[in-house]
């Protein structure tokens, strides 16, 4: 005896390789090659923009010199090899990527010696024009020359500076999403508490010459007093 059981045998034969998004993304990465800055011509340099966010003030170890906050930071750079005509894949203009399958820049902070509990976010956005941006929400343990002999009336100065480990200049440089004068007042995702103030975020650009060549590299100094106590960040 056969028995049938409407809904139970499926009829719908649609297959993720029938999506436009499925397309998009094989044909992206099918040829990437990760390893090759993305670039036609060899002598441009690839631009990262660079923004921070306070989020809070964690920690502050006067003894050793060390402090914790919680940032949120963001990258966004243009790969010439990730770019597509939205109009040829049911209008798509913006996917994600995971970012372990495409060229990302070696930016590390200068001023860290852990990192502690951040979240793994393996994915980047990509728009059709090639821009790429990557949000990185971090606990960072830094290093910063505290003085607390005036506490609590003390204000203390720390510094993230932010620069590529092995590109020169000529290869990779760096800029800000937004101006310097944006980012110093800029509180809004600045967790108050009882403990800490967040005074400004101040910012400068440079180029760190070596025996190897310049260096880009991006400044975010910060400013907190004892609200409050110590600061956080400054030029």
């Amino acid at each position: 005896m056969i028995v049938y059981f409407p809904g139970i045998l499926a009829t719908d034969t649609h297959h993720p390789q029938d999506s436009a998004l499925y397309h998009l993304s094989k044909q992206l990465l099918q040829k990437y090659h990760k390893e090759v800055r993305p670039v036609y011509n060899w002598t441009k340099a690839t631009t990262v923009y660079l923004d921070l966010f306070v989020h809070a003030i964690l920690d502050v170890d006067a003894e050793n010199q060390i402090l914790k906050t919680s940032v949120w930071y963001q990258e966004v750079w243009n790969d010439e090899f990730l770019s597509w005509n939205s109009s040829m894949f049911d209008e798509i203009r913006e996917i994600s990527l995971p970012l372990s399958a495409i060229w990302a820049p070696d930016i590390i902070i200068n001023e860290f010696v852990d990192i502690e509990r951040s979240p793994d976010l393996p994915y980047v956005y990509v728009n059709s024009s090639g821009t790429i941006e990557n949000y990185k929400p971090i606990q960072v343990v830094s290093a910063c020359s505290l003085e607390t002999y005036a506490f609590p009336f003390d204000v203390q100065n720390c510094s993230l500076t932010f620069k590529s480990i092995l590109h020169t200049v000529e290869d990779v440089d760096l800029a800000f999403l937004r101006s310097p004068e944006d980012i110093q007042h800029d509180k809004k995702a600045f967790l108050n508490d009882s403990e800490w103030e967040l005074l400004s975020v101040s910012s400068t650009y440079s180029i760190l010459q070596s025996s190897a060549g310049g260096f880009a590299q991006i400044q975010f100094n910060g400013t907190s007093s004892p609200s409050a106590w110590p600061s956080w960040f400054s030029a």
